[in-house]
């Protein structure tokens, strides 16, 4: 049903033309998707920990983690072992 939904309405998008129907709708789902997301970040930034036994696992350290890389890692032969396997496996 969601389907038809989506289909239809881009139909109806498409056939109004880009200046009566792509465009109109971009003035109102382009701020909208920007504040769900300003409401998405702010949320998550909001979130205890998952596990309350375990209290140093909570989102600020999560991305400490992501943003904060251990260089060291390039020395080890199983670091570039895994990434040539990436390499070889995903570029067909």
């Amino acid at each position: 049903m969601f389907w038809l939904l989506v289909v239809a309405m881009n139909i109806w998008l498409v056939y109004r033309g880009l200046s009566g129907g792509i465009e109109k709708f971009c003035q109102f789902a382009l701020p909208a998707m920007g504040v769900l997301a300003m409401i998405v970040l702010i949320r998550v930034l909001t979130l205890g920990t998952p596990n309350p036994v375990h209290p140093e696992q909570n989102v600020l350290n999560g991305l400490g983690y992501l943003w904060n890389p251990d260089f060291s890692k390039l020395t080890q032969f199983e670091t570039w072992l895994a990434a040539a396997g990436q390499i070889f496996l995903v570029c067909r």
